[in-house]
Formats: C-alpha cells, structure tokens, sequence
C-alpha cells in the first residue's frame, strides 16, 4: 500500500488511482493503481501506450498537474511528439533567491544573476542517474560586495552557485509557455474537466477500496470505470434523442 504525500505536510496511506481520458468524449481510455509513493509521471507512459493498444487512440496532447511537469516527462513526451501541457513544480531552495531569477545561457554556457554580474566558471558531475550535470560558481569577492548578498547565498568561502542539470532546456522552454496567454487557457478548461471525472469515480466508491492486494483493487478500479464511461455514453444516446425529437416539432410550429 505504501503512504504517500500531496505536499510537505499532506500524508496519506493508500493506493493511488491513475486515469487518462479523451477530451473529447469524456471516455476513461486507462486507469491503474500504483503504490502511494509512486511518482504520478512514471505512470504516463504506460496509460498512453494501453490507451493506444485497447482503443487505437493516438495522443497528441497530454494535460496534466504539476506532477507531471518535470523536465525529464517533457522530454520524454517530446521525443514522443506529445505535446505537453502542464505546469511546472517550483524551484526548491532554502528561503534564498530561486535558480528562476537567474538567465541560464545553455549556448554560451554562462549564468548572469539579477544585478547582472556572469560567470562561465563551472564543474560538471554525476547526479543520480548518471547524467552530466554543471555547477556554476559567481567569483566570492563578487558576492561578498552584492547588495543582494544576504538575500541570496550564505556561502562564506564561495559565492553563489547555480546548478544546472541535463534538462533545463526542456524546462527554460517549459516555464516560458507558462507565462503565455494560449497556455492559461488551455490548461485552465481542460484540468478542472478531469477533476470532475475523478469526484465522480469517487462518487461511486473508488475513494476506498473493498479489497486487499492491489490487483483486486486494480479490478475494482477497473470496474468503475466502467461505470462511468457507460453513463456518459447513455447520456449521449440521451441526448441525441432529445435532439432529433426537437428538430421534428420545429416543421410543426412553423
């Protein structure tokens, strides 16, 4: 089962649900169940390549939360010519100025900080991947004379440093579309939509499972879906009755 988190301070114990559905049609195309520690990227790929191979569906366009908005699932979605719509987590650090506010140039392999000071002095190393990363590193006697000095780094032997790891490209080009108007748009009409279809598996009980083991939960899920999806396919029907009903009284009126 594993416990989980939805923030620092937000800890639950449990399964998590993962769902993919078409924008269109308002169908389920898969849904799965994960320990509570999974990462919610890690299961995208497998939903999109099941969505593919059950219901034929091609994805050219995947929206998601910030939990799906890491660098790495950019260029992942990329090398799968999916666009990617989703926002991207925050920057972590300790109180101090955010990588965020200073202009990583990857062609000219240089970082200028706020009051416009530059250094292509860096050190490249691993990180847990294996991957190349580099570290730049502002002169000390630049950072001991800043104004902002206090307000950025508490390094006493160095000035500041700015790491940058092997995706930032995705994630430069990730954070510049977030500030773009058809992007608010987009994102802001099509995740509330998927919020609505998760309350309403809620609704019909996935909130908690019947079962132990995740393989009957999963059946569970599974199940309830189906029961949302054959809902929103009646009403369909419904509604094109309704429809042609309508479009038959109208002669008679006139």
């Amino acid at each position: 089962m594993r416990h989980g988190r939805k923030s620092r301070s937000g800890k639950f114990n449990g399964h998590k649900i993962h769902l993919i559905k078409d924008t269109s049609s308002e169908i389920i195309t898969s849904i799965d169940i994960s320990p509570g520690n999974c990462p919610d990227q890690k299961m995208a790929e497998p939903l999109i390549d099941e969505a593919k191979e059950e219901f034929g569906v091609r994805t050219r366009s995947l929206t998601g939360d910030t939990g799906y908005g890491s660098p790495d699932m950019q260029k992942k979605m990329s090398e799968r010519k999916i666009e990617l719509i989703s926002k991207v987590p925050a920057a972590k650090n300790s109180g101090k100025l955010s990588k965020e506010e200073f202009e990583i140039n990857l062609e000219e392999e240089k970082v200028t900080c706020l009051e416009g000071n530059t250094t292509d002095k860096y050190y490249k190393s691993k990180d847990a991947k294996g991957e190349t990363t580099k570290t730049f590193i502002f002169p000390q006697e630049t950072c001991q004379l800043c104004s902002r000095k206090n307000k950025c780094t508490e390094a006493k032997n160095t000035g500041r440093t700015i790491r940058v790891g092997p995706d930032v490209e995705y994630l430069q080009k990730m954070r510049a579309r977030q500030k773009t108007q058809e992007f608010k748009e987009i994102y802001n009409q099509r995740r509330p939509a998927i919020e609505r279809k998760t309350a309403e598996l809620i609704h019909h009980g996935l909130r908690k499972t019947r079962y132990i083991g995740r393989r009957k939960s999963r059946l569970q899920a599974l199940f309830t879906a189906s029961v949302v999806n054959l809902k929103r396919i009646l009403r369909e029907e419904e509604n094109k009755k309704v429809n042609l009903d309508i479009a038959g009284v109208i002669p008679a009126l006139a």
